[in-house]
């Protein structure tokens, strides 16, 4: 068959090579040229193969990108022509009729519909009066003919969505992301890229590691503010909250279905939440939605806290992920802490009665909120001298008070505390005598096995006025 055949590649090379070269040259036959070119790759874009994919689809959409950038730049004698086309709102061929070659689709009836070029002559004011007639018509064609212009449709099954997320090349999907960079060159045309790739983030859960080339370009397309904002009011938030959710629930059931685990799963998952946080960064919209993401969010942290068989790195880097965006969500007015906690007690009644681990962890989570932790001060100073009474049994002096805490020899327990100063004393004969040397803070013999934190934390600060800060 020529889906599977080896050698495909080599024999269509040449004439691929061929079709690129006739596209790229300037006559009348151009638009048929062209009108080849997208019929090849339509059609070989409804064959899933890997062998067509590189012989015949990759080639086409390079010749595509090549088309795509070169009409971006104006080039030759009109390099300073100052030509505006209609909004690009609306697509004034329809693309099916144009490839069956109908005269009001070609080129030249396109062509009608575009304002003509500022007409040089010497008179500016006949020239600027000519120009805004020409304007202001063809804005009224546009109102009178709204009804044979066809509005662009955003639909995620197209050939260009297609070849963003092709599995089997790499290449291909290199290619779709370059051409939809060109095409992003007006606010229209970039509005309409967000609406289709918005409608594609769906692709993300069957797509696993080829739709990397999709989410960082889509993540590169909201960098700017104006296009995040676009997003949030077009319900991008609540969109990936139901995905992720989604996704979520896939893992669960295969947890309970499947004792293998795949090494990939996760990975739409990640991909999906990372474009959430990329639009939480921005305080509006944090503002605005986390009282009705709160929840989704906590759901899913939760719901990965459960996971064992199907647990992956993704898995766990996402966990981690909700996690951090669930405390920037949720640390904020003491009302805003509240309703947090009204939450986690309403998930509680999600589980059944048999979960015993998603109420452990809610209850950690209420339990931090109510008496958070305090944090345990690991670096000190430590004062070691000889009790006055020991002066003419003990030889030697430490020269390096105070010491700190992290220094060598001085931890994790007691005893390492007592053999410093046994080799610094030179009392080697005292180092294996746990009964040779005692140790006293705050004149309380210290057991030589505990933990010096746990002393300093315990006994010096408890009994020390100035909450440890001074030297032990």
């Amino acid at each position: 068959s020529h889906r599977t055949v080896p050698n495909l590649a080599g024999s269509v090379r040449n004439e691929m090579d061929l079709l690129r070269m006739s596209v790229y040259m300037e006559d009348l036959c151009w638009e048929r040229r062209l009108r080849s070119v997208f019929k090849l790759f339509l059609a070989a874009n409804c064959i899933d193969s890997p062998v067509i994919v590189d012989a015949v689809s990759r080639p086409c959409s390079m010749i595509l990108l090549h088309v795509v950038k070169m009409t971006g730049q104006p080039q030759g004698e009109n390099a300073e022509t100052n030509t505006q086309a209609c909004p690009g709102n609306f697509l004034h061929v329809n693309a099916l009729r144009w490839l069956k070659r109908d005269t009001s689709c070609n080129f030249q009836a396109w062509q009608r519909f575009c304002i003509r070029e500022k007409p040089k002559v010497e008179d500016e004011l006949s020239t600027h009066g000519r120009y805004l007639v020409v304007k202001y018509t063809q804005r009224w064609k546009i109102n009178a003919h709204k009804a044979t212009l066809w509005r662009a449709q955003v639909h995620h099954d197209t050939w260009l969505m297609r070849n963003l997320f092709c599995p089997s090349s790499r290449a291909a999907r290199n290619n779709a992301w370059h051409i939809i960079q060109a095409l992003c060159t007006d606010d229209a045309r970039y509005q309409h890229i967000l609406d289709l790739m918005m409608a594609s983030l769906s692709e993300l859960s069957n797509a696993a590691q080829s739709g990397r080339e999709f989410m960082t370009l889509f993540q590169e397309l909201c960098l700017p503010l104006k296009w995040k904002l676009y997003l949030t009011v077009r319900g991008i938030l609540p969109r990936l909250a139901e995905l992720i959710s989604q996704e979520i629930a896939k893992l669960q059931q295969l947890e309970e279905t499947n004792l293998g685990s795949d090494l990939s799963q996760g990975t739409a998952l990640k991909m999906l939440t990372q474009i959430l946080v990329q639009f939480m960064q921005h305080e509006p919209i944090k503002q605005r939605f986390k009282t009705r993401l709160v929840g989704a969010v906590l759901d899913g942290y939760l719901n990965l806290r459960r996971l064992i068989i199907q647990r992956t790195k993704m898995v766990d880097e996402t966990q981690d992920m909700l996690l951090q965006l669930l405390a920037n969500m949720t640390s904020g007015t003491e009302e805003e802490t509240k309703d947090f906690m009204a939450v986690c007690i309403k998930a509680l009644s999600k589980y059944p009665m048999n979960d015993l681990r998603t109420p452990v962890i809610i209850f950690e989570r209420l339990c931090s909120i109510v008496y958070p932790e305090e944090n345990e001060k690991t670096d000190f100073c430590m004062v070691l001298d000889k009790d006055p009474q020991q002066e003419e049994f003990l030889q030697g002096r430490m020269q390096g008070n105070p010491y700190a805490s992290t220094d060598p020899g001085l931890g994790p327990l007691m005893r390492d505390i007592k053999n410093k100063i046994c080799r610094d004393c030179e009392l080697v004969a005292l180092l294996d005598d746990d009964a040779s040397m005692e140790l006293l803070v705050r004149n309380k013999i210290i057991s030589l096995d505990l933990p010096v934190k746990d002393v300093y934390k315990k006994i010096w600060c408890e009994s020390n006025d100035d909450k440890g800060n001074s030297a032990m």
